[in-house]
């Protein structure tokens, strides 16, 4: 049998709104919609199945991850952000 490798869209934590950053934090310390805390603490691993992609930031996101065939998201502080997406700072 061989193993299972999936797909994995990494962007900056730029791409996440100050309101969608402390969400995703409650969610990861509550083991909530398959988000996990980065290692380091600077960042989410969620996946593109969570049930709940109700902010807005988090579903274009999810949106561009779908199209390239992506299972996971990686949002990680050092990541490189893009033109396709808003950026905030916070």
């Amino acid at each position: 049998m061989s193993p299972q490798i999936d797909k994995v869209l990494v962007l900056s934590t730029a791409h996440v709104s100050k309101e969608t950053a402390t969400w995703l934090d409650v969610a990861a310390a509550t083991e909530m919609h398959s988000v996990t805390r980065r290692a380091g603490g600077y960042g989410w691993f969620l996946s593109v199945h969570a049930n709940r992609w109700h902010k807005l930031d988090l579903v274009a996101v999810r949106r561009l991850a779908v199209s390239h065939g992506c299972e996971w998201i990686l949002f990680d502080r050092d990541a490189p952000t893009i033109v396709d997406l808003p950026t905030w700072s916070w």
